[in-house]
């Protein structure tokens, strides 16, 4: 079953008229409602397309979604079976992000025993929006040039999870015995420069500072192959009214454009109708 449809149906119409119809006793029609059925593609893709407040990435993959089949000579189906899409068309309700404290064994505590997760989020140079938000030109001429320090990984070892979890098996290579408190990976850097706050506006009101602030420039070349990523690092604690996605009304967009074609539709077939008779 399709999540969303919008049915171009005459079928049941057709059939109640007591004789056989099909598309040679009325092309007009069958050409019509065919037209329609593909106006209507055409149209909520464009619509998803031009929907504010989606992420780029979830308007193409709904948009790529959308698809027509035909269901009788009358009749057709335009759909998209994408389970996002339900979120899109009706909504969803807030969603505390935080909540991935109580699942992730790479939690960390304060000292006053609270849990805390340090979330890296990764910056693309301009022009290119692969999996991140691409940064802006005059914020990459400062991370970007030659005497910008960058950061670099110097080693892994290991450390106890904040979540107080224990073992339930010895893991030689993760110097984890059994019973004993689950232990993850943790890295060791040199840190090179930071950007400081201030290059940029905040990105949302409530944002404590602009989403550059404290970016480094991490060396990631191997051998002769030279390259960086560029990230920031923001601290996820549990007990703060951050890190909450908030609810976000649906935008109907494929009952808006059943509506819209509605009218359209229902002329466009009583004039196929009338043609098609006088024709015959």
């Amino acid at each position: 079953m399709p999540t969303y449809a919008i049915r171009v149906d005459l079928s049941a119409l057709i059939e109640a008229i007591p004789c056989v119809i099909d598309e040679s006793v009325l092309p007009r029609l069958a050409l019509a409602v065919r037209k329609f059925a593909e106006q209507a593609e055409l149209d909520w893709k464009e619509d998803v397309l031009r929907a504010h407040g989606v992420w780029i990435d979830h308007k193409k993959q709904y948009a790529a979604s959308i698809q027509t089949r035909q269901l009788g000579p009358f009749s057709y189906e335009v759909f998209s079976d994408l389970k996002l899409a339900e979120a899109i068309e009706t909504g969803r309700p807030a969603y505390d992000l935080k909540r991935m404290l109580d699942s992730s064994l790479k939690v960390r505590r304060t000292k006053d025993g609270r849990r805390y997760l340090i979330i890296p989020f990764r910056h693309n140079t301009p022009g290119n929006d692969a999996l991140a938000r691409p940064m802006p030109q005059d914020i990459y001429k400062i991370v970007g040039k030659k005497g910008f320090g960058k950061s670099l990984i110097t080693g892994v070892g290991w450390r106890n999870s904040g979540t107080g979890a224990l073992s339930t098996q010895t893991r030689r290579g993760h110097n984890q015995t059994k019973g004993e408190a689950v232990r993850v990976a943790t890295r060791k850097y040199v840190w090179g420069d930071r950007l400081p706050a201030g290059l940029a506006g905040k990105l949302k009101p409530h944002h404590a500072t602009d989403i550059y602030a404290g970016m480094v420039r991490m060396n990631t070349s191997s051998g002769k192959q030279k390259s960086s990523k560029y990230l920031t690092f923001r601290v996820m604690r549990e007990g703060v009214p951050k890190w909450i996605i908030p609810a976000r009304p649906g935008l109907n967009i494929a009952q808006g454009v059943a509506d819209r074609l509605r009218p359209l539709a229902e002329e466009a077939f009583r004039e196929a109708v009338v043609r098609s008779v006088e024709e015959a």
